[in-house]
């Protein structure tokens, strides 16, 4: 009997955990159409986020969930504090705002090295596509440091955008 509410639990538990992960729906998923429907933007949600936690965005990601257009920032503040904001995609509100404190030294970007701002990396990708921004990351590839950003296409075709953060230099 006791092996059986076990796995009546386990099994309830993993349950919850598929309809957790299925309530959020990447932008990558989601068409052209219902993205543009958001009335932040990507600058928009950046400026709002530092002013509520200021730092270097090391990624900004639009995302549906539970049917709602939000925007998730992730900041890393001089003081190495790691803050992640959820922004309601369209008013621009703060839904949600957690911060960790990060041990070690401050870096710039992934490696130490110094990196253009998100921002600079937007400019940049912005001449190569006429694309909706839908997430921008600071991340390590082929041994370099990179933003990567994803846009998609009136055409919901998606497009992904590599920019050497030191150097500004299309990849």
């Amino acid at each position: 009997m006791k092996i059986t509410k076990t796995r009546a639990t386990v099994g309830a538990t993993a349950i919850a955990a598929l309809i957790a992960v299925t309530t959020v729906a990447h932008a990558r998923n989601v068409s052209y159409t219902e993205l543009q429907g958001a009335k932040t933007d990507i600058g928009t949600a950046i400026a709002l986020a530092t002013a509520a936690a200021p730092g270097q965005v090391m990624e900004a990601e639009l995302e549906v969930e539970d049917g709602q257009l939000v925007w998730e920032i992730k900041v890393l503040g001089e003081d190495m504090t790691r803050t992640k904001l959820e922004l309601d995609g369209n008013t621009g509100e703060i839904l949600e705002q957690r911060s960790k404190q990060k041990k070690g030294k401050r870096k710039a970007g992934r490696d130490g090295v110094e990196v253009i701002g998100i921002e600079q990396a937007l400019e940049i990708a912005s001449a190569e596509t006429d694309g909706l921004v839908i997430e921008a990351e600071l991340e390590r590839k082929r041994g370099k440091v990179v933003w990567e950003i994803e846009t998609v296409g009136s055409d919901n075709d998606k497009r992904e955008i590599h920019i050497d953060a030191t150097t500004g230099e299309l990849l």
